[in-house]
């Protein structure tokens, strides 16, 4: 009797603990696993979370830029566009559980190229003037005139206008004895010949500050340091020019108007085309050589 009572108790024992088992196994979760990704420019951490199971847990990857990472967080560098990542998380029970999950990186905002500042032009500085003979301006005490570098403004009748260190002076031409002189010769052309001076021409003059007439010279000599030869010119004083109306072709011949716009100085004067007329004008430019030529031979250089 009492050997039952020992079988039925073990029996019970037995019971009890199978059920205390039963229950401690109904109580655990079953393994699960999440994931998600998180941009940072143009990386992607990829985080792994797991639950239930057997802790500890495993952790395998797969996709883009993740084949072999092992840890529950991987951050990996994309360009831009969708990607796609898989976890498989293995617990101590070797139960498996698996999930998916995706990302974006989005195109990088370009960088604005600045505007490049254009490099302003220089204005090209002019070429300061080359004087044969540096400008200088002289006035004594009693109006005696001197200046050299003076460049002809202007040239109408007897007399041009010259600039000299910013001023400009009237010259006219003295009805006295003068004296008119080249660049490089010594010796004396004759009187004053305004015919000879072209706009933009170099000189230099003496003569007399005309008391009654503000910057105004009454000249005795001049010398045109932009000529070595005399410009060819039949009338002498009597060439008009006025800020280059004066027609110098370059080739020996010259074109003047004076008295009240008569053209002299070719066979066509007045309209003309007679033989008479013709030679009277050959005849005068004879004269006029041979006066020129004694002048030459006849006069020293008064500058």
């Amino acid at each position: 009797m009492i050997k039952n009572k020992l079988f039925i108790g073990f029996i019970a024992a037995g019971a009890v603990a199978l059920a205390v088992a039963s229950f401690a196994g109904a109580d655990q979760a079953a393994l699960a696993v999440s994931c998600a990704g998180a941009v940072s420019g143009t990386s992607i951490e990829w985080t792994a979370t797991a639950s239930g199971g057997s802790p500890s847990y495993a952790y395998a990857w797969s996709g883009t830029n993740l084949d072999g990472s092992t840890s529950s967080a991987v951050t990996a560098a994309y360009a831009a566009g969708t990607y796609t990542a898989s976890v498989t998380v293995t617990d101590a029970s070797s139960s498996v559980a698996t999930s998916s999950c995706s990302a974006t990186v989005a195109e990088p905002t370009p960088t604005p190229t600045p505007t490049p500042t254009p490099t302003p032009t220089p204005t090209p500085t002019p070429s300061p003037r080359t004087f044969f003979k540096n400008p200088e301006l002289n006035i004594n005490p009693a109006g005696h005139f001197l200046a050299h570098g003076m460049i002809a403004q202007s040239v109408s009748g007897n007399s041009f206008t010259g600039t000299v260190w910013g001023t400009t002076w009237t010259v006219n031409v003295a009805t006295g004895n003068s004296a008119f002189y080249l660049r490089d010769g010594g010796e004396d052309m004759g009187a004053i010949n305004v015919g000879q001076l072209r706009v933009g021409d170099e000189v230099g003059v003496s003569g007399i500050i005309d008391p009654n007439q503000p910057l105004t010279v009454d000249g005795s000599v001049v010398r045109n340091y932009s000529i070595t030869g005399l410009r060819q010119n039949l009338h002498g004083q009597g060439e008009n020019q006025n800020g280059g109306n004066g027609n110098d072709n370059g080739n020996g011949s010259s074109n003047s108007s004076e008295n009240g716009g008569s053209v002299i100085g070719t066979s066509a004067a007045a309209g003309s085309s007679s033989v008479s007329n013709f030679r009277v004008e050959l005849e005068q430019m004879l004269q006029q050589l041979q006066q020129l030529e004694g002048k030459l031979h006849g006069k020293s250089e008064g500058n």
